[in-house]
């Protein structure tokens, strides 16, 4: 039996206690229980801890599965299998030569969900979930297997490796009035001087001798231009001195996309020689796509809760990690919300942010 609690963070605790109170989180003769909790699992690290304490007063741990149903999409799946399948990734999958950036963007905004998302925002909603979790999964050593504990104990090594952020690695916004509709402080349920960010990017440092120095820079948005969610890892660049003299201006830089949703794919940039007499290059891309007949990543991710194992979900370990990287600096990164001019506002359907919008500029790959 599955108990799947896909309802407000609030009303974790006391289903809980009740489903424990009934004896219906006892596995006894064999029976099988299980205790589905969607995120957020807590709003800080104090949250999280007293959150987790109380479920285990009735269930053990292997009984838990807070579950991240992002895990569940095929292509994000995929990532273990183009990196780890493939020889020509793994010896530049590293600090030496590529920088990393991942997007979620969404070109909705709260849709009638303003109250709850005053209590969230998007720096909770997405960073110590969805992003945290694809940034172990493109940062994370090869694991001996697929086993879902393999995959949990590289992710965990991590986490554990993250350098908690500074406010200086975060920047926050809120969309404005545009041709998309109305501004973020005009939704229903929204509080007209409301400093809720709608917009959250971040530079994350992994402090591990694979990945040092390297900055992942992750953003989160609604209300821009596209729907996209994707991993770009860009090659360092060549040296230039070899075209000096010719007609090129400059290169294209390698990039190599993983597109998560809602197209299916890779992608990777790289340059050629234009047909002609004189050396001129080119960009040329390099795409595949996948056409998913699979059930949704929810469904899909349900599905895998009712086996021993699911490597859709987090452990306890994990979310713990995840807060004390990102808690002891929210209160000032509210506060640059109000003071960034960067970061103040962003108006509904802008263009698309630069690389990380300020934070690229004031990133020396680790000289701190």
């Amino acid at each position: 039996m599955v108990f799947y609690l896909a309802v407000g963070a609030r009303f974790f605790a006391p289903i809980v206690e009740h489903l424990g109170a009934a004896g219906l989180l006892e596995e006894k003769g064999g029976s099988f229980r299980r205790l589905v909790i969607e995120k957020p699992f807590g709003s800080d690290l104090a949250s999280a801890q007293q959150l987790n304490a109380c479920i285990l007063k009735y269930a053990n741990e292997s009984q838990v599965y807070r579950i991240d149903h992002f895990l569940g999409k095929d292509t994000v799946q995929s990532i273990l299998a183009v990196r780890f399948a493939n020889a020509m990734f793994e010896p530049v999958w590293r600090r030496e030569y590529i920088d990393m950036q991942i997007t979620a963007a969404e070109t909705i905004g709260v849709e009638g969900r303003g109250r709850f998302y005053e209590q969230t925002g998007a720096f909770r909603d997405m960073l110590p979930n969805h992003l945290f979790q694809l940034l172990g999964m493109v940062a994370m050593e090869p694991p001996n297997s697929f086993d879902a504990e393999s995959v949990r104990d590289r992710k965990a090594e991590v986490f554990d490796a993250i350098r908690p952020l500074a406010a200086q690695d975060v920047m926050l916004g809120q969309y404005e009035a545009g041709p998309a509709g109305p501004g973020y402080r005009e939704e229903p349920g929204v509080a007209k001087d409301s400093r809720t960010e709608t917009y959250a990017a971040a530079r994350v440092y992994v402090e591990n001798w694979r990945w040092a120095g390297v900055p992942f820079y992750l953003r989160t948005g609604k209300r821009l231009t596209e729907r996209r969610t994707e991993i770009s890892v860009q090659l360092k660049a060549v040296p230039f001195l070899l075209f000096r003299d010719t007609p090129v201006d400059a290169l294209t830089p390698n990039v190599f996309t993983l597109r998560i949703d809602p197209a299916h794919g890779t992608t990777f940039d790289f340059n050629v020689k234009v047909p002609g007499p004189v050396m001129q290059i080119g960009k040329v891309s390099s795409r595949s796509t996948t056409r998913s007949s699979s059930p949704s990543a929810r469904t899909s991710a349900t599905r895998r809760c009712s086996t021993t194992a699911c490597s859709a979900t987090k452990r306890s370990f994990s979310v713990r990690t995840a807060w004390r990287r990102l808690g002891p600096q929210w209160t000032a990164c509210c506060i640059r919300t109000v003071r960034c001019p960067c970061t103040a506002t962003r108006q509904a359907a802008p263009n698309r942010p630069k690389r990380i919008d300020c934070l690229s500029r004031t990133a020396a790959h680790g000289a701190r």
